[in-house]
């Protein structure tokens, strides 16, 4: 419904205009106020805000052509229709030149008029639609950068320093020869933190916030010189440090910072402001110690079954940081010697590797006998390409299963039932059944008992936790089902991995 000002100084006709709209075009239109001058008109236009309005060019003071040009000047959207009793040429002129959508001529007929409302009406919708698309494409643009800058920094996470990592800081606009790389870890809420660090970066800084990672993100500044990293690492952590709340404060947050590169050569950044941060940090020197968290190895194993090839690279770089320096202890290389095995067979269970490539990757005698943490890091590196590869010609799992397994991560702990995650995940309990067995090569319940069995292992192998403990966190409210299907799982009885009982 448009909303209409008419405008004229004799009252009759414009009581023959507001009679024409009211009685014959009230469907599409309707008379919002009217004036008998240029001046009143700007008054009024001012509070009533017509879509359209149509004004005779003869009027006391100022002029139809007048108004309509203070209008333009103070920024009125809407659309003029002239009405004169004299048709001259140069008030036709004067009146395109200021792009009125319609001339009218007196005394107005109810056709002449309901054509002009409806041209001015189609003008509108036209300017609406291109406002629309411009406002959409801007949003595109904002989306657009958002996904180029992620690309990037997830490039450097990844250590790519090719011709495609050139045309994403071309296209993001960086053309500063140097950058700063810092690596950002939280402690507790890391979702809420990096949230609160992206909003901080966005704002207050010039640096660019990168994807997570096993409760960690990029910080990436560029830099005109290598000179400007002292200043511009110490006014970033002041910048933060700064900042509302308790996300980005120290007992939250952890930073190190890898040293300036050429923007060529920061390829290797990211693993050094790992290292750095492990080793610059009580805190997180204490978590780093025993080559990284059970968490990040629970990380890698969802990111392995959701198929996220780059954050099993993330997750499984994060494991590596502390060996690079030092020399694993014998249990730290079976932990990875463990985690590596997981997941060559994991693939090859559900089909996306072939057998004799799994047990080539699995002969580890190399990682046990390895001379020092460099090279046994480089020997671990070696068996991802073909877990990696494996992925990138994998299915990825429907939103439904994803959402699924999030859940089942989420809450194992708690009662579930088919029913109950089919409806978190917003699809029939059946259909998600049969999803499971197709992209997963299992049943939803088999998956279930996998996974608590899994994270029932690493509980189990904690000092001083007991089986009735873990049989609890897991969901089994009893032990000795617990027990019993433990070892039908794994052929070993819980107390073989825990010496409390």
């Amino acid at each position: 419904m448009k909303r209409i000002l008419v405008v004229d100084d004799e009252q009759p006709v414009v009581d023959h205009l507001v009679r024409i709209v009211e009685r014959e075009l009230a469907d599409a239109f309707t008379v919002v106020g009217t004036a008998s001058s240029g001046r009143e008109t700007l008054e009024k236009v001012a509070s009533l805000q017509p879509d359209i309005i149509v004004l005779d060019v003869r009027m006391p003071g100022l002029s139809g052509l007048d108004t309509i040009r203070e209008l333009r000047r103070r920024g009125s959207l809407a659309a003029f229709i002239l009405s004169t009793a004299y048709e001259r040429f140069d008030i036709a002129r004067e009146a395109l030149e200021l792009g009125i959508s319609g001339y009218l001529l007196k005394p107005v007929t109810k056709d002449a008029l309901g054509q002009a409302l409806k041209t001015a009406s189609d003008q509108l919708d036209r300017r609406a639609e291109e406002k629309r698309r411009e406002f959409d494409g801007q949003e595109k643009d904002v989306q657009l950068r958002g996904y180029v800058v992620e690309a990037y920094l997830t490039g450097l996470m990844l250590g790519r320093n090719d011709l495609g990592m050139r045309g994403l800081r071309e296209w993001i606009g960086i053309d500063k020869p140097w950058g700063l790389i810092a690596v950002a870890a939280f402690v507790h809420s890391a979702q809420e933190g990096r949230k609160a660090l992206d909003l901080v970066l966005q704002y207050k800084s010039r640096a660019f916030c990168g994807p997570m990672a096993s409760g960690r993100c990029l910080i990436f500044q560029a830099l005109g010189s290598a000179s400007e990293a002292e200043e511009a690492e110490a006014q970033l952590v002041a910048t933060l440090r700064a900042a509302p709340g308790e996300h980005l404060q120290p007992e939250n947050l952890r930073l190190g910072f890898a040293r300036p590169r050429l923007v060529e050569e920061l390829a290797q950044a990211w693993p050094e402001a790992l290292i750095r941060l492990s080793g610059k940090t009580p805190a997180a020197s204490a978590r780093f110690a025993s080559g990284g968290t059970f968490e990040e190895e629970e990380e890698f194993q969802t990111a392995l079954m959701e198929g996220d090839q780059d954050r099993v690279r993330y997750c499984f770089e994060a494991l590596l940081v502390p060996f690079e320096a030092g020399n694993p202890s014998l249990s730290d290389r079976y932990r990875i010697v463990a985690l590596l095995g997981w997941a060559l067979g994991r693939l090859v269970a559900l089909g996306y590797l072939e057998e004799s490539v799994a047990h080539h990757g699995m002969d580890f005698d190399d990682l046990r006998q390895a001379a020092d943490g460099q090279e046994f890091c480089l020997l671990a590196r070696s068996r991802l390409p073909a877990i990696t590869g494996a992925l990138s010609r994998a299915q990825r799992w429907s939103v439904w299963v994803s959402r699924a397994m999030e859940y089942i991560r989420v809450n194992f702990g708690q009662p579930l039932t088919l029913d109950l995650v089919a409806e978190r995940a917003g699809i029939s309990a059946k259909r998600l059944s049969r999803l499971f067995v197709d992209e997963l090569g299992q049943g939803f319940s088999e998956y279930l008992i996998d996974y608590r069995i899994e994270k029932a292992k690493v509980m189990l192998s904690l000092p001083g936790v007991s089986i009735k403990q873990v049989s609890k966190e897991c969901g089994y409210s009893d032990p000795n089902y617990f027990a019993r299907l433990f070892k039908k799982v794994t052929g070993k009885t819980p107390s073989d991995f825990s010496s409390v009982p």
